[in-house]
């Protein structure tokens, strides 16, 4: 009877964090094609590829788990699924990485996280999937072990890589930029505190081997990750029209003399001229 319990609450678990995902990717499509301007940015393609990394996992993982899937069906739902985790995971690094992109962030400091997410997706994807196949084909000792240690792993470098990425980000974004960015800021730290909690709380869950619960906390928490990514991109956007504003401001009351142009960026915190570019980027992305 125990068995049963934690068989059916475990299914249970497994079923809601499928439909959340699922609810909130289609509404990350919704609220993509009604905000972006432009849809050739690497934001909006890492966002849309995100998304569709949670539909296909949360979709094939879910008839893998009620063992719907047979003979050719599974190596299918299998392949899917992996196809799904590598655009979800990878693809929300990716959507980190833009955001670094536009803003102030120095070059060689983008190139080095570029090189640990294209290794990260070569060591933690490509091998996490091999030994998945492994374990659910051929389910010798050998691959269920290895799975179950690479499995770790790949959690845990997934985890340093966004925490990485996040703290980039929030360094950066409020470096020398004034009031408005201070603002953004620090509401992207408070965001990056509860999406850390929440990378943390599928850590331990793996790590105590509860393997199908971590998988459907992960595929509701990187749906939840995702739209709060909209309330970021947002806070960037409501910046640039502020920034805009006491530009314009600043230089009505300065037309009349000579330094007008530097008292005038001096006066509204910009770090550089990088700054309104920057702003201007992030407004450009949404209506």
């Amino acid at each position: 009877m125990p068995n049963d319990t934690a068989g059916r609450a475990t299914d249970a678990i497994q079923t809601i964090g499928a439909a959340i995902s699922i609810y909130n990717a289609v509404e990350i499509y919704v609220c993509a094609f009604s905000t972006f301007k432009r849809y050739h940015t690497l934001y909006c393609w890492s966002v849309l590829t995100c998304a569709s990394g949670l539909l296909m996992q949360s979709i094939s993982w879910t008839l893998i788990s009620y063992n719907c899937c047979v003979g050719n069906d599974l190596l299918i739902a299998l392949a899917t699924s992996s196809l799904g985790w590598w655009a979800m995971v990878t693809g929300f690094s990716v959507i980190l990485y833009s955001r670094l992109t536009i803003i102030d962030v120095p070059h060689v400091y983008c190139a080095r996280i570029k090189m640990l997410i294209i290794f990260n997706f070569v060591f933690c994807h490509l091998l996490t999937t091999m030994f998945t196949f492994g374990s659910r084909l051929i389910g010798s000792d050998f691959w269920v072990t290895g799975y179950s240690i690479i499995e770790k792993i790949q959690v845990t470098m997934f985890l340093i890589q966004e925490a990485i990425l996040s703290s980039m980000y929030i360094i950066h974004v409020g470096t020398g930029y004034g009031d408005e960015m201070h603002a953004v800021q620090k509401a992207t730290l408070y965001v990056n505190i509860l999406v850390l909690i929440l990378d943390l709380v599928v850590v331990v869950v793996e790590y105590l081997d509860l393997f199908t619960i971590q998988v459907a906390l992960k595929l509701a928490i990187y749906s939840i990750k995702i739209k709060l990514e909209f309330l970021i991109l947002r806070q960037l956007t409501d910046a640039s029209d502020s920034f805009r504003k006491s530009t314009a401001v600043a230089a009505k009351c300065t037309c009349h003399q000579n330094d007008a142009p530097a008292k005038s960026l001096k006066g509204v915190g910009m770090k550089s001229n990088a700054l309104p570019e920057a702003l201007s980027s992030a407004s450009a992305l949404v209506s």
